[in-house]
């Protein structure tokens, strides 16, 4: 799947494209006015037919292609859905509103107005892992739970640090510390200095689950530590 922001751009353009692609066929028949005498006053219709094939192949690469650019509940899709519902997908008009949709969806990619795809596949993937670490919380398992947490926590930083062309490394090629790429964070502008404190105060709940210092936190802190991380991942998408 594509997923930076010209790439999309242009595999929406492609489909745009290719959902022109219609043949059509013209015949001429004869007018069926007739006068007093039986002879038509009126000169032939010419007739244009265009190929319900192409237009079923051009619904559904729309539609496809919404799909994929759109999340579930998305005013574009719903829109997509009452359409197809309401119409099936093998009428003309049909192919001119799914076009309209996926026009909008571009021109949102285009001006920042939708999350990116790989925004959307982060956000997914880091979801997972704090699911599974809430239900080790809820088992009574607190330091496997805050160490799967912490982990989605360092990562993010890291996705939030590529995304804003933070240094991942020293000039020497070892790992910048997560703290320090916090700090730059903050001077980047990716958020303010409030929250990059907030970060550093969770940071050291993640250093002491990574350490084995578990006894400086208890189980109450876990369903906390993981509800500020999906917040903060959903706030600061990368």
């Amino acid at each position: 799947m594509k997923t930076d922001k010209q790439s999309i751009l242009d595999d929406i353009d492609r489909i745009l494209a290719e959902s022109n692609e219609i043949e059509s066929t013209t015949r001429t028949v004869p007018s069926s006015a007739s006068n007093f005498l039986g002879r038509s006053d009126r000169p032939p219709r010419t007739v244009t037919k265009r190929s319900t094939e192409d237009i079923t192949r051009a619904c559904l690469l729309l539609s496809s292609a919404i799909t994929r650019y759109t999340t579930p509940g998305s005013p574009f899709r719903k829109q997509m859905d009452a359409i197809l519902t309401q119409n099936g997908p093998s009428k003309d008009y049909v192919r001119e509103q799914l076009r309209g949709v996926l026009s909008g969806i571009r021109h949102e990619y285009e001006h920042g107005a939708l999350t990116s795809v790989t925004e959307l596949v982060h956000r997914d993937l880091f979801s997972d892992f704090l699911d599974m670490a809430r239900h080790l919380a809820e088992k009574g398992f607190k330091d496997p739970a805050a160490v799967v947490a912490a982990g989605v926590l360092e990562q993010h930083l890291r996705r939030l640090a590529e995304k804003n062309s933070v240094p991942l490394f020293k000039d020497n090629g070892e790992n910048r510390t997560t703290e320090s790429i916090n700090i730059d964070l903050a001077k980047a502008g990716t958020y303010d200095s409030a929250t990059q404190k907030e970060v550093t105060a969770k940071l050291s709940l993640r250093n002491q689950a990574a350490h084995a210092e578990w006894d400086k936190y208890d189980i109450r802190q876990v369903p906390i530590f993981i509800d500020w991380i999906q917040f903060f991942i959903s706030k600061y998408p990368a």
